[in-house]
């Protein structure tokens, strides 16, 4: 569960930077 919010959180940031 707590993986799954970072891995999303991670996605959200590359997201933001590209």
């Amino acid at each position: 569960s707590a993986l799954r919010a970072f891995k999303r959180r991670v996605a959200y940031a590359n997201a933001s930077f590209d």
